[in-house]
C-alpha cells in the first residue's frame, strides 16, 4: 500500500509516516522512477504502529497501554512516568555541573595567575 493508504489505515499523518520510514523504525521500500516514484509499506509493517505515532515502546503510550485501562488511569500512568524521566534529566543535570565544575578547576590550575594592569595615560 501506499502512504495514503498507510494513513487512511493508522491514522498517521503522511508526514509522520515519512519521519519513520527516514529514522528506519517503519519498513517500506521505493517503488517506481521520476515523477511516479512513492513508498510502498507491507500491511505487516504497519502492525506495530498505533495511532501514538510511536513505533517503539519507549514512549509513555505504549509503555503503559493496557487493554480495558479508564483514561484517567493511563493519564495518571503517563504522569508517573514523565516524573521519572524529568527525575532522570535532573540527575544528569546535577552529573555534568560536577564535571563542567571539576573541568573549570583544573582548567584556572592551567593558566597563569592574572597580572595586574598598569594604566598608561599619554597626556599628562
Amino acid at each position: 500500500m501506499d502512504l495514503r493508504e498507510a494513513s487512511q489505515q493508522t491514522g498517521l499523518n503522511e508526514r509522520t509516516l515519512r519521519r519513520l520510514i527516514k529514522e528506519g523504525k517503519l519498513e517500506a521500500t521505493m517503488v517506481g522512477a521520476g515523477p511516479n516514484h512513492h513508498w510502498e509499506i507491507s500491511p505487516e509493517a504497519l502492525e506495530g504502529l498505533g495511532r501514538t505515532g510511536q513505533a517503539d515502546d519507549s514512549s509513555p503510550e505504549n509503555a503503559r497501554a493496557v487493554p480495558g485501562q479508564k483514561p484517567e488511569q493511563q493519564v495518571c500512568a503517563n504522569c508517573q512516568w514523565l516524573r521519572g524521566q524529568v527525575g532522570e534529566m535532573h540527575r544528569e543535570i546535577e552529573q555534568l555541573h560536577i564535571l563542567l565544575g571539576k573541568s573549570l578547576e583544573q582548567g584556572q590550575r592551567v593558566l597563569p595567575a592574572p597580572q595586574p594592569r598598569r594604566w598608561w595615560w599619554p597626556w599628562g
